[in-house]
């Protein structure tokens, strides 16, 4: 307000050169509705359950150290062997089978290959292959 109690309405800016007009209304965002608001993202548990994930971790790298050793003594070829065929280092795949890493995706993609498996396949649980656990 100015002095007085004269309230002054804003009016936009406009010049008698068409170009300037042309130019502030560039750099003037257009005036949009509001958007509508988003629905909440609802999931089922909010919370995740660390102890469950860890366990649920710990168990798919005892099944692919379990199911890599097995396939691998099934073919029959060794821990060099099988790393060359799928262009790893002996170690990688002794620590696999150790269960001592968690192998990225593309090892695994890699290992299941050289074992003529899919990878999934080695992420199942081993339990009913040939009696072993």
């Amino acid at each position: 307000p100015f002095p007085g109690g004269i309230v002054s309405t804003p009016r936009p800016f406009r010049s008698l050169n068409p170009a300037v007009n042309r130019d502030i209304n560039l750099r003037i965002p257009a005036q949009h509705p509001p958007a509508a608001p988003r629905p909440p993202v609802v999931t089922a548990n909010p919370e995740p359950n660390w102890d469950q994930l860890v366990q649920s971790t710990r168990q798919l790298k005892l099944n692919i150290a379990t199911n890599v050793t097995r396939l691998r003594q099934e073919l029959p070829v060794t821990q060099l062997q099988l790393a060359q065929t799928a262009g790893l280092s002996r170690a990688t795949v002794h620590l696999i089978e150790a269960g001592a890493c968690d192998p990225r995706l593309s090892t695994l993609v890699s290992l299941a290959s050289a074992l003529k498996v899919d990878a999934v396949d080695l992420l199942a649980s081993p339990h009913g292959h040939n009696g072993h656990k």
